[in-house]
């Protein structure tokens, strides 16, 4: 008889179900010494079954799906595991650890759980019907015609106001006082605010700043700039008259230089003059002005120079002095952006060049200045390129894009990085 049959014989005979181990094969010898043969088989002793090799039964595994976790998932602190095996702590008894597939699966789990409040408040939002956009674009079209695309845009940056067109337009019509030829004649050009704002690339404001700068002053609804001879004749009657009154220049009443000056020239320009080179406040219900020594040295330095291409600097210092009101000091650093000093020549001389008759453009404005001097110090190139720097923009920034510097006797020296015709 085969093994198989014999194992079946045993398991009829003793009653207990095959491969159930050793203990089965035990009570089945008892049974059967006991029990009577059975018909149709012969008397002779029946030899007793052999132990069983198979392996204990093993319960099946179970598998998770979707549906044993029915939405909504257990809150984020909840942790999902599969129940314990028979070997004990949810560990495979035959391989001693958490299998690599459960574990895959329990990350698989964790991410989705992450991922359900996002999907949830996807689900929250308004959905729009197939074909909306579609129909809102015929009906606009029913409405209004296409007659191109652009594929280009305009881009506002902010700039630097092109200010040095407003000088030269004034220029061309210079105030020289109510009795000039000039007022006589109208085929001369004039500009109102108005006129200044669609010709000039700068904003009102910037407008008005660059007006003050130039002491332009308003007559007769037009914009003027007084010349600078008949500038100085104004000043030069305000300076006498507080040398004469042995006023201060630091409170000089404004009533009483209109009463004693309003029969040589307008009191308009008298005031305009004193605005200018002053500073207007208000003492005791009386308007006062109070005089910039260094404005007026300034200006006077300028009448000195503008007869002169090159001065000696002794020279002019000495004369400068003697020709500025009493009480007054000149400084060369009165000077800065107006006139310029060649330590470098022997003797040392001055002549003037101011800063509004430079280039407007950067590169034009460094060509033009190593075209004078081929070597600058910072302190004597700053006063003419500080116009030129930005909000963020320094005169050392300056300097190192447009310039190389040295050394020259200890001195820091710049000079321009291309060559200059």
């Amino acid at each position: 008889m085969s093994r198989p049959a014999r194992r079946r014989a045993d398991g009829q005979e003793s009653g207990v179900p095959a491969g159930n181990g050793a203990r089965g094969a035990a009570e089945g010898r008892g049974r059967t010494a006991q029990s009577p043969p059975a018909p149709g088989v012969s008397g002779a002793p029946v030899p007793p079954p052999r132990p069983s090799l198979a392996r204990p039964a093993r319960p099946p595994r179970p598998r998770f799906s979707r549906r044993a976790f029915p939405a909504p998932f257990p809150a984020s602190g909840a942790r999902l595991c599969r129940p314990p095996a028979p070997g004990g702590h949810g560990e495979d008894p035959r391989r001693g650890g958490r299998d690599t597939a459960d574990r895959q699966a329990g990350r698989g789990r964790a991410a989705a759980r992450r991922a359900l409040p996002a999907l949830r408040a996807r689900g929250r939002r308004r959905r729009v019907p197939a074909g909306a956009g579609a129909r809102a674009v015929r009906a606009a079209a029913g409405r209004a015609q296409i007659f191109g695309f652009s594929n280009n845009y305009w881009e506002l940056r902010r700039c630097r106001p092109k200010l040095k067109k407003l000088k030269k337009l004034l220029m061309e019509n210079t105030y020289e006082g109510p009795d000039s030829e000039k007022e006589k004649d109208s085929s001369h050009s004039k500009y109102t605010t108005e006129d200044l704002l669609d010709q000039i690339q700068a904003s009102e404001e910037e407008i008005m700043t660059q007006l003050q700068v130039l002491n332009a002053c308003e007559i007769g609804g037009y914009w003027r700039i007084l010349e600078f001879d008949y500038e100085m004749k104004l000043l030069n009657h305000i300076t006498q008259l507080v040398d004469s009154e042995s006023w201060s220049f630091s409170k000089v009443p404004l009533n009483t230089c209109l009463q004693e000056l309003g029969p040589l020239e307008p009191e308009e320009m008298i005031e305009h003059c004193l605005k200018c080179y002053g500073k207007k406040y208000t003492e005791e219900g009386a308007v006062y002005f109070e005089l910039s020594a260094d404005k007026i040295c300034r200006a006077t330095a300028q009448m000195l120079l503008q007869n002169a291409v090159k001065f000696n600097l002794a020279e002019f210092q000495e004369v400068w002095q003697q020709s500025v009101p009493e009480g007054m000091t000149t400084r060369l650093d009165q000077l800065k952006g107006l006139a310029l000093v060649d330590r470098q020549s022997r003797p040392e001389i001055i002549f003037l060049l101011k800063a509004e008759d430079l280039p407007e453009g950067d590169q034009e404005r460094f060509n033009s200045l190593f075209s004078l001097r081929e070597k600058w110090t910072e302190e004597d190139i700053a006063p003419y390129i500080q116009d030129l720097c930005g909000e963020k923009q320094t005169i050392g920034a300056l300097l190192t894009k447009y310039a190389r510097s040295s050394m020259q006797n200890g001195v820091k020296v710049y000079n321009s990085r291309r060559p200059i015709s």
